[in-house]
């Protein structure tokens, strides 16, 4: 008897169509497009741009790199700013003799006096020798006297750069003191403390311009002398003298609200910004007014 191999020449084909439906069916399903393929795209792409080129620690440490640079940077700037110290405005550490704190800024107003007043006397220009202070000898109070040497230090400064123009000299000046302020952002602590002045002056309008510029200029260092800083403008009014309004203006009144600034240490800065401190204002006095010296604004 022969083996019937048709029976099993039958399954086997049945196998192999079965095998070539199942391999036709998953190629058919894997080449379906539904957009997978696309959105796993996109979300490698995302995940790159997320993850960088490089780690997030290196980020890190570069960022607060910068910071610190930044950080020095202010500190440099807040230094130029700041009010500079000057000796003969300072109150040394132990007082000669027995001096009074008020006695030592009543002596320093003189020799300031003087010497501004032969300045001024060298071009004709009338000032008030009081400086904007009390008139007559009065001597402040002790606890006055800080405040009142660095506006001493301050009108010094502005006069000087007044009575130095290079034009014709100024045909008036005039000068007051404003209350010591300490101001700095709106709901945060104070920054930094106003020592607020206002200058008048009549002159051409070249002169008004050269000392608004002056007002901001930083000298270089010299050896044994103070460091420069600049006067802060807050305000300029400037009214010509010209009557109709075809006149030719040659002579303009100048009113500068300047000031100098002083930058609080982090134990200083609390309390509420804006707030007033305990400064005095002493309203200019009556009378004519001179610094000294011809060598122009104050290296």
């Amino acid at each position: 008897m022969r083996p019937d191999v048709k029976k099993e020449t039958r399954a086997g084909w049945l196998v192999l169509a079965a095998a070539v439906l199942v391999s036709a069916l998953i190629v058919w399903w894997f080449s379906q497009d539904d957009g997978s393929g696309n959105q796993l795209s996109v979300a490698r792409a995302q995940h790159e741009s997320m993850k960088g080129p490089e780690l997030f620690t290196t980020v890190l440490d570069k960022q607060r790199s910068a910071n610190d640079e930044l950080r020095k940077t202010i500190e440099d700037l807040k230094g130029e700013l700041n009010i500079q110290p000057d000796p003969i405005y300072t109150l040394p550490a132990v007082l000669p003799n027995g001096e009074h704190k008020s006695e030592f800024f009543t002596r320093q107003r003189y020799f300031t006096r003087d010497a501004l007043r032969h300045l001024a006397e060298s071009r004709s220009i009338p000032f008030n020798e009081d400086l904007g202070f009390s008139a007559g000898d009065e001597t402040p109070p002790d606890k006055e006297a800080p405040f009142l040497l660095t506006m001493l230090q301050l009108t010094e400064k502005a006069a000087r750069i007044a009575f130095s123009t290079p034009g014709a000299p100024i045909t008036k000046f005039e000068i007051s003191h404003g209350v010591e302020t300490l101001t700095g952002p709106a709901g945060r602590p104070p920054l930094v403390r106003e020592f607020p002045l206002k200058m008048e002056v009549t002159g051409t309008l070249q002169d008004v311009l050269w000392i608004l510029h002056a007002f901001s200029q930083i000298k270089t260092s010299e050896p044994d002398k103070p460091k420069d800083f600049p006067l802060i403008l807050q305000h300029l009014r400037i009214k010509g003298s010209n009557e109709k309004p075809k006149d030719q203006i040659q002579l303009v009144e100048a009113t500068f609200d300047i000031a100098g600034m002083r930058y609080l240490s982090e134990e200083e800065r609390g309390g509420k910004a804006g707030s007033r401190a305990t400064g005095t204002s002493r309203g200019p006095a009556p009378g004519p007014q001179r610094p000294q010296d011809n060598t122009g604004a104050r290296p």
